[in-house]
C-alpha cells in the first residue's frame, strides 16, 4: 500500500504520450492506442475511453479502459501466467474374460 501523501504511483513518459496523443487528435473522435510495459502504474481518469496495449510478457493485450479501472494497477487487467490444461481421462474398456 502505497502513502496516502505520495499519491498514486504513474509512470511519467506513459502520462507525456497520453497527454501529447490527445492534444494531436483532439479534434478526432478516435480512441487513442497507448502500448506499455508498465504494469506498476495504477489507471488514471486520463485515460478513460481509451485502449492501453498491456505487455504480460509473451503478447501485448488490448483493453479498453472504463470508468471502473481507476484506481486500480495496470497489471490486474493481464495474468502473466498460462491456466493449467490438464488432459481428460479415457474410460479403460473392460475386456470380457472367459472363466
Amino acid at each position: 500500500m502505497r502513502s496516502y501523501w505520495k499519491g498514486p504511483y504513474f509512470n511519467t513518459n506513459l502520462l507525456n504520450s497520453i497527454f501529447a496523443k490527445r492534444d494531436k487528435t483532439i479534434k478526432q473522435s478516435k480512441q487513442l492506442t497507448f502500448y506499455t510495459r508498465d504494469r506498476s502504474s495504477t489507471i488514471l481518469e486520463a485515460l478513460n475511453n481509451n485502449i492501453v496495449a498491456l505487455y504480460n510478457g509473451k503478447k501485448y493485450f488490448h483493453i479498453k479502459m472504463r470508468p471502473e479501472y481507476v484506481g486500480y494497477k495496470l497489471g490486474e487487467l493481464v495474468y502473466t501466467k498460462k491456466t493449467a490444461v490438464f488432459k481428460k481421462k479415457r474410460n479403460k474398456k473392460k475386456k470380457n474374460f472367459k472363466k
